[in-house]
């Protein structure tokens, strides 16, 4: 992200295949420093992903959106062996 330098208010959401709004919450001010260092911690708190496809992680920093896709399937929380 090189939007600048500074404190921006943030906000998370997760958003289901369907673009369904499943979890919201609004985060502590994320500070993105000179030297490039910058953290966003997320606790998700009863979340259920209720189908297998691609949900959308939205962050939302100083008013601006990024989304970020996430794969959910029942493939990657089973063991193979």
């Amino acid at each position: 992200m090189k939007d600048g330098l500074g404190e921006f208010e943030s906000q998370f959401k997760l958003m289901d295949p369907a673009n369904e709004q499943i979890y919201e919450v609004a985060l502590e001010p994320v500070s993105f420093q000179s030297d490039g260092t910058s953290a966003v911690v997320i606790q998700l708190n009863n979340v259920q992903f209720n189908s297998e496809g691609v949900y959308t992680v939205v962050l939302r920093l100083g008013g601006k959106k990024y989304n970020f896709p996430i794969v959910i399937s029942s493939a990657s929380t089973t063991d193979s062996k």
